[in-house]
């Protein structure tokens, strides 16, 4: 589902540049997507609308959102303003509500105080998410593989993730393991080297299956998120995008 305020923290999500050998040297192999301008996102959750207009300050952070809700007829306007300050992020929504996000010297976030919903911390192993814990009890650990890929997920819940990846094509921006994590937060905590394709429980038969159509460009053009359980589609979620 899309999410509706800036604070609220998301599913699990992350990334990393995959090591390729070149001329008997290994560099990173770059991924042209790393900083896709999105200027728009519509979400179309089981008839539910969202609306996003995103803009960018001179530095290409994302200096705001504005977001257009409709739901059951009903129509919602808000938006988040973004400013920043050393390794501090500060995020002011409609309601004056505040959260200040505080980022490493690569920019990635680090720990999230919102007096809302309470705070989270980040942990890296270089540029990669080992662990995850929100509100001091919810906590989720992350394997990953050589690919720059995350292997599984397991948090204390006893849920029990593995991810699968599209090897062929690079992780984007819209992608469905940080798309929910940008419109929060301006950037995407979870970014994995590929394109996310499914997310399988262990423990259960939910999968969380997804699809992309691209542009000329080879960008994400419209990413369709389904939640299945018993091969049957419990919940689905089409997103649409637009770009600078």
């Amino acid at each position: 589902m899309p999410t509706t305020q800036l604070f609220r923290l998301s599913s699990i999500t992350l990334f990393v540049l995959i090591l390729a050998g070149v001329s008997c040297k290994k560099k990173k192999s770059v991924n042209p997507f790393t900083a896709a301008g999105i200027a728009t996102v519509d979400a179309n959750y089981s008839g539910d609308l969202f609306h996003y207009n995103i803009y960018y300050n001179q530095d290409n952070n994302v200096d705001s959102i504005i977001l257009t809700q409709t739901v059951a007829g009903s129509v919602y306007h808000g938006y988040s303003k973004f400013s920043y300050s050393g390794n501090t992020i500060t995020v002011t929504d409609d309601n004056n509500g505040t959260a200040t996000f505080s980022t490493n010297a690569n920019g990635m976030i680090t720990q999230i105080a919102d007096l809302a919903v309470g705070a989270t911390a980040i942990t890296y192993n270089g540029t990669e998410v080992t662990e995850l814990v929100a509100y001091v009890v919810d906590t989720t650990k992350y394997i990953w593989g050589g690919n720059g890929n995350i292997s599984t997920g397991k948090d204390n819940s006893g849920n029990n993730d593995t991810y699968f990846f599209d090897l062929k094509n690079y992780g984007q921006p819209g992608d469905a393991l940080r798309i929910d994590d940008f419109l929060s937060y301006g950037r995407s905590i979870i970014r994995t080297n590929n394109l996310p394709m499914q997310i399988q429980d262990a423990n259960t038969d939910e999968l969380q299956l997804f699809s992309y159509t691209f542009d000329g460009q080879g960008r994400i053009s419209t990413l369709t998120e389904k939640y299945t359980e018993n091969n049957l589609v419990i919940d689905s979620t089409v997103y649409t995008y637009t770009y600078y």
